[in-house]
C-alpha cells in the first residue's frame, strides 16, 4: 500500500507550478480516498485480495472492484 500511495503522491508533485493548476486541488490531490481496482487483469485472483483491500479500508481508502465474474469460488471468499 505504502508503494502505491508514494508514486500517487509522486505524481501529484510533478504537477506543482504547470499552467492552470489550482494549489488548493493539487494539495487536496494529495489525499487518497479511492482505489479502482480494475483494468489490469481480474483483480479477485489476487492471492492476497482480502489482505490487500482491508489494508485500503484501515488506510481510509475505498475500494472499487471490477471483475468479470470468471472465478466464482474467489468472489465468494471476498470478505464483504
Amino acid at each position: 500500500i505504502k508503494g502505491f500511495m508514494d508514486n500517487h503522491r509522486a505524481m501529484i508533485r510533478e504537477m506543482r507550478g504547470l499552467p492552470g493548476v489550482i494549489p488548493a486541488r493539487l494539495q487536496e490531490a494529495n489525499t487518497i480516498r479511492h482505489c479502482a481496482l480494475s483494468l489490469v487483469g481480474e483483480p479477485i485472483i489476487y492471492p492476497h485480495i482480502n489482505v490487500f483491500l482491508n489494508r485500503l479500508h484501515e488506510e481510509g481508502i475505498s475500494s472499487f472492484l471490477v471483475s468479470n465474474a470468471q472465478f466464482p469460488a474467489q468472489m465468494e471468499s471476498l470478505v464483504p
